[in-house]
């Protein structure tokens, strides 16, 4: 299976996916096996530029996913997260958070831990300063490696 992301314009994203529009998010709609002729949109992935660390001075992202109901059991595996990881991290990134509500996704996610997807015990801090706050947001946070 080949996973590759393209980038949506705003107004692709306000036409064709309202519900996930919103002026500081980048979006890229997921396609899986691109090799063919007929790529199939699999999901919508984004991120939301969160600025530098003060503390650790590296830029953070916060990235949100949705798969498209057709793919949800067909994708969801340890290639295919490495793969939007790997994403963040070239679009500039070196930290990058993610969050769920959903018991399924939260043990999806836990199994990655090896991977160093990390659950967070408590959420970043610059989400504690958003009208978002939401106690119910389970939070992740996967960094890009140091290279030595």
């Amino acid at each position: 299976m080949t996973i590759t992301f393209q980038n949506l314009s705003p107004e692709d994203v306000c036409t064709n996916h309202p519900r996930y529009y919103r002026t500081d998010i980048t979006c890229f709609l997921i396609l899986k096996d691109q090799i063919s002729a007929r790529a199939s949109p699999a999901g919508l992935y984004g991120l939301i530029d969160r600025g530098i660390d003060p503390v650790t001075n590296v830029r953070e992202a916060e990235a949100f996913l949705t798969i498209f109901p057709a793919f949800r059991h067909q994708i969801l595996g340890k290639g295919f997260f490495l793969g939007l990881f790997d994403h963040a991290f070239k679009s500039g990134f070196e930290k990058v958070y993610t969050w769920t509500r959903l018991t399924s996704w939260q043990k999806l996610l836990d199994r990655f831990e090896p991977l160093s997807i990390h659950r967070l015990e408590t959420p970043p801090a610059w989400s504690l300063d958003s009208s978002d706050i939401d106690p119910t947001k389970v939070w992740f946070l996967k960094q890009k490696k140091k290279e030595v």
